[in-house]
């Protein structure tokens, strides 16, 4: 259970660098791409490592939509290269632009949900180790 701490520690650390390095990229020379392939990279990579290690009971419940969210999203950016429907896939990159920043926020915070969850939970387990090796003891 340590291993999942650190591992949501590293993905904590990857979020929060995802977003403030992109940001001050962009800042210094209006780069806002840099900023959505950056996140949209490390959140995807993110999805996909917990939803291999991550088990259910550890997952805030708010994953399931926004991974559901980020699938159609990526669909529908991915759109951008068939020319029948430029014009949709248009409309789809000018949402992303203003969506993929709540979506950052959104991933930042359930991942700060589960950290705190598998927090408790070790913390749990500690104790009652403890308790079970003192009534041993005795």
């Amino acid at each position: 259970m340590k291993q999942l701490l650190t591992l949501k520690w590293i993905d904590l650390i990857a979020q929060l660098l995802a977003i403030v390095l992109p940001l001050l990229t962009t800042s210094i020379n209006n780069a806002i791409p840099y900023f959505l392939i950056a996140e949209g990279s490390v959140q995807t990579l993110s999805c996909i490592i917990n939803r291999i290690f991550l088990k259910r009971r550890y997952r805030n419940v708010t994953r399931i939509g926004y991974e559901l969210l980020m699938l159609i999203l990526g669909l529908s950016a991915a759109m951008y290269w068939l020319p029948q429907i430029e014009f949709f896939a248009a409309i789809v990159a000018y949402i992303l632009l203003y969506v993929s920043w709540f979506m950052a926020l959104w991933y930042l915070l359930f991942t700060i949900a589960e950290l705190k969850k598998i927090k408790k939970l070790i913390a749990g387990e500690e104790n009652t180790e403890h308790l079970l090796t003192k009534k041993i003891a005795e």
